[in-house]
């Protein structure tokens, strides 16, 4: 399987000294235990963190995001009671809860909670959140659009990102708004690599007042991208492998593709900043296709057809998607072919394909950076078209019809 970096993993670090276990809360003096378990046979349950969210008038808030950190995973949505109900580690895992980090967007509401017990109902009562307002541009000062941020928490023994409930990109103006941020807490702005520009960040420090807070721009530093991506511009796009499977479309060749400009758009079901742009590729397919860009998803090679099935569902993808098939080299499978072709090692990535069939444009971070050369494109193209239709030569005699003005002739009459 292709070797990506996968950002949206939730980032854990944990210290070899931190030795606390279970879900008890270190500021009570206790010492720590574990709490009991039931075993049947060789599966080992794992803890229930149940509760509700509250708001400052004492109603329940539903459809709050509910985050477990360091511990991590997806963030659970409170019930129209405002009820929750999330999965712990075991109790043998050397991963532990110890706060509950619950933020409604909505109305810029949040919290963050230590856990005393596990087993005990938690009672989470929001307050106003921060809210983080910023820049991203490049070091020429140009606001960069679609550049992912996601705020990291800092504790003494642990540090962890919001993962998946915060990702969020910059606008077309550069600017970034994140919202229901809990106060009190320690915090750092990383951002992504993006296009051709590298990673970079920002620690905030501890945070005490809610409200808006102007951070000042970040910056990404331009990188240098593989040989084997910059060597593709100007040159003819690596053909599409002849036994590849498609959905959505039929097989296709580049030549039956000849006239159009097509986004290439690497992805997979296993990385998170890949489908959180699913809704904005499959927008972006059914507004620009009518205008000459088809978008095409280059699928990784290695997943199971079903788990990609059911992310096309689930995300209503209606553009071409065909999925890389695995490169044999000395007889093992190493990453995909079409991978390879385009010296892919990061997703998501993208490229712009003209309509002579020529890479002219690549960007990592997903197709928000070559949207604009792709729409420039289309519009030379058309101008071009438009050019050799008021050149034509009339035949003598020939008038022309334009509405609201009067007629002509190629002689001027």
């Amino acid at each position: 399987m292709q070797k990506s970096r996968y950002f949206f993993l939730i980032i854990i670090f944990t210290t070899n000294m931190f030795l606390l276990q279970g879900c008890s809360k270190k500021e009570t003096g206790k010492k720590a235990t574990k709490p009991d378990v039931q075993v049947e046979g060789k599966d080992e349950q794992k803890n229930i963190i149940h509760g509700v969210v509250y708001n400052e008038g004492g109603k329940p808030v539903a459809g709050a995001l509910v985050l477990p950190l360091p511990y991590g995973g997806y963030p659970i949505e409170s019930d129209v009671n405002g009820k929750f109900e999330l999965m712990g580690p075991s109790p043998s895992e050397d991963r532990y809860i110890f706060s509950l980090f619950a933020r409604d967007l909505k109305h810029n509401m949040a919290a963050a909670v230590e856990l005393d017990d596990c087993n005990k109902p938690v009672e989470i009562t929001l307050i106003e959140g921060v809210t983080l307002t910023g820049r991203v541009t490049n070091p020429q000062g140009k606001p960069l659009a679609g550049v992912h941020i996601s705020p990291v928490v800092y504790r003494k023994n642990w540090t962890a990102a919001f993962g998946f409930t915060v990702f969020q990109p910059t606008e077309i103006n550069g600017v970034y708004e994140i919202k229901a941020l809990p106060v009190g807490q320690d915090y750092e702005l990383p951002v992504r690599p993006f296009f051709k520009y590298g990673g970079s960040k920002v620690r905030l420090g501890l945070l005490e007042q809610p409200g808006r807070k102007e951070v000042a721009d970040i910056i990404l530093p331009p990188v240098n991208q593989p040989d084997e991506v910059v060597e593709l511009i100007g040159k003819p796009a690596p053909d599409f492998p002849e036994n590849a499977q498609w959905i959505n479309s039929k097989p296709l060749r580049w030549k039956d593709l000849k006239g159009k400009v097509v986004i290439l758009d690497f992805w997979a079901v296993r990385c998170g900043p890949c489908i959180r742009d699913m809704p904005r590729i499959s927008e972006l397919h059914k507004k620009q296709e009518k205008n000459g860009i088809t978008v095409i998803g280059i699928h990784t090679a290695g997943n199971k057809l079903e788990d990609i099935q059911k992310a096309i569902k689930k995300y209503d993808i209606r553009h071409p998607i065909c999925i890389d098939i695995p490169k044999v080299k000395g007889g093992k499978k190493h990453g995909g072919v079409m991978s390879s072709e385009y010296g892919i090692n990061q997703i998501p990535h993208a490229f712009v394909i003209d309509h002579q069939g020529n890479v002219v444009d690549y960007g990592w971070g997903g197709i928000t950076g070559v949207v604009g050369k792709a729409n420039e494109l289309v519009k030379q193209h058309t101008d071009q078209k438009s050019n050799i239709h008021l050149h034509t030569p009339l035949k003598p005699g020939k008038t022309i019809h334009l509405e609201n003005s009067v007629a002509a002739t190629p002689s001027g009459e």
